[in-house]
């Protein structure tokens, strides 16, 4: 029987990543490694309404982000997007990243009852240590960031914290 692998927590370092984003490009977590914090979405899928209601949302606040030292990136599956999607992914502000069979989920413990991918927002430091994860238990948990746990209203003061913890 396999062991089911738990969630992270805070403190937590985030898992490497290598990962190819919409434009081609390949991106890895140790890209940001000692320069940007990381605002990590991941979804489930990017078809339904709900997926590309927290796509939008993340884009509105993605230069406060920034302005507060953090890259966001949105993760999602590999292969679910057709045409017309993939242009809404490209016009996004920031990387969106395909992950071929959900290893960044797996490795966020991002897993439903089922075992099935389930939605996750993610704040790493600079360093890669977690400071904030919000695990959903099945995809439509994406309705609203609520209903991880989280609002994106939480993410700026937690960056702004960050920059001050890591500037010390």
């Amino acid at each position: 029987m396999a062991e089911e692998r738990a969630a992270l927590q805070p403190g937590d370092l985030l898992p490497p990543f290598m990962l190819r984003a919409v434009d081609g490009a390949t991106v890895r977590r140790a890209d940001y490694r000692g320069r940007r914090h990381l605002v990590l979405c991941c979804l489930p899928e990017v078809l339904s309404g709900a997926s590309r209601a927290l796509l939008a949302a993340l884009a509105r606040c993605h230069d406060a982000y920034r302005a507060a030292g953090a890259e966001t990136l949105a993760v999602v599956p590999a292969g679910t997007a057709g045409e017309e999607v993939e242009g809404l992914l490209r016009a996004l502000p920031y990387p969106v990243l395909y992950d071929a069979g959900g290893v960044v989920q797996a490795g966020l413990g991002a897993r439903g009852a089922a075992g099935t991918p389930a939605p996750a927002l993610c704040i790493a430091d600079r360093y890669g240590e977690i400071a904030l994860l919000a695990v959903g238990r099945a995809a439509s948990d994406l309705s609203a960031t609520a209903d991880l746990g989280l609002s994106l209203d939480d993410i700026l003061p937690t960056l702004e914290l960050l920059q001050v913890r890591c500037s010390l």
